[in-house]
């Protein structure tokens, strides 16, 4: 009799989790669209020059990928594509410039996260709580 009632405590618990994890993963896939939709709005880029058309091309790279988690977790990642990611840490932190001045990095994607995560917060502790 109680093996029965912990099995059917355990596949309870089971189904919470798995309830759980997609309504977060589906929360993660939302602040990962309006995160992409932001820094691609305010990413820098160059409007005149050499490099103008390539720092363009950077804004479209920004996309993000849903994967599982070997638990099954779904999570949603931001990232640039190609060559192009590779200048995210750049664009964000500065560096120094050939001429040698400096480049004092843009924050457009930590004001991006600061704007994107509360909202995930608050979807995530409402998938959290029992219906």
């Amino acid at each position: 009799m109680s093996k029965d009632i912990a099995d059917l405590i355990a596949e309870t618990l089971d189904i919470y989790l798995t309830d759980v994890q997609n309504a977060i993963g589906d929360a993660a896939e939302e602040a990962a669209k309006e995160l992409v939709e932001i820094t691609k709005r305010t990413a820098p880029y160059e409007r005149h020059g050499k490099r103008a058309k390539r720092r363009r091309h950077y804004r479209s790279s920004i996309t993000y990928i849903r994967a599982d988690t070997s638990r099954g977790t779904p999570r949603s990642i931001w990232y640039v594509k190609g060559r192009d990611g590779r200048l995210t840490h750049l664009l964000v932190h500065g560096h120094e410039m050939p001429d040698g001045g400096r480049f004092e990095g843009d924050p457009f994607l930590k004001n991006a996260c600061a704007e994107v995560y509360p909202k995930f917060e608050r979807a995530a502790e409402e998938a959290a709580k029992p219906k």
